[in-house]
């Protein structure tokens, strides 16, 4: 599909309802008003296809945007566009879909990751802790050293990181919490330490996710569930 006609159809599947969601939501324009499982549905409809997704993120709509993050495929992505892009990245969902559909599969993500942690630029550094946390829950290639550093640099930063950055960071906090016994400790300390993480979204306060409730509750459930594998294998 050429740029046009894409650009037509996000257009075509967009509505005022989901304009005014994002509005509030603090999303840019230029919008169409997509929602994300019409996104996912056109991006299925495409498949992997570089060109387009570049046209796509040069358009500087948020959908197309979004879009282009699904039409990459991160095994072959350049490490140039990764670098390119995150500079331009403007909103929150668009950042998370780049660090969890592009960077974080990819082979650069480790190199990125530790450049990006020391960017000063909100979206850049939402892009980073939002890496962090995917590659924490979803791989085991970062070290545990590696990780309690970040433990002491989020517990010393967090408050006084941009508005966009310190949701991710928080969310970060959590994933690491939840890696082994030892980190969750550590975790723990440092949530109580930082206490409440509110951001700003939309005009409106919000309150971060309460990180001694969620690694607390994640344990809870992996006891629960090893109790549960215990019982069958005796049976």
């Amino acid at each position: 599909m050429e740029l046009t006609a894409c650009l037509q159809k996000l257009e075509q599947l967009g509505t005022e309802d989901h304009r005014i969601l994002l509005r509030r939501l603090g999303v840019p324009e230029p919008l169409y008003g997509v929602s994300s499982t019409d996104l996912i549905r056109l991006a299925d409809e495409l498949g992997r296809d570089h060109v387009l997704a570049a046209e796509l993120w040069d358009s500087g709509n948020n959908e197309a945007r979004i879009l282009a993050t699904r039409l990459v495929d991160p095994t072959t992505v350049e490490r140039a566009l990764c670098e390119r892009w995150v500079g331009s990245i403007n909103a929150t969902v668009l950042a998370d879909c780049f660090a969890r559909g592009i960077v974080g599969p990819s082979p650069h993500a480790r190199a990125l990751l530790q450049i990006w942690l020391l960017d000063s630029r909100e979206y850049v550094l939402r892009t980073a802790y939002c890496l962090l946390g995917w590659l924490t829950q979803e791989t085991s290639t970062l070290a545990e050293e590696f990780l309690t550093e970040q433990l002491t640099l989020l517990e010393a930063n967090l408050h006084a990181a941009p508005n966009a950055a310190r949701e991710t960071m928080n969310n970060a906090l959590i994933a690491i919490g939840t890696v082994n016994e030892h980190l969750r400790d550590l975790a723990l300390a440092a949530a109580d330490r930082i206490g409440p993480v509110t951001f700003e979204r939309g005009g409106i306060q919000c309150k971060a996710f309460d990180a001694l409730v969620f690694i607390q509750k994640t344990w809870q459930r992996t006891t629960t569930l090893a109790r549960r594998q215990g019982r069958k294998g005796h049976a």
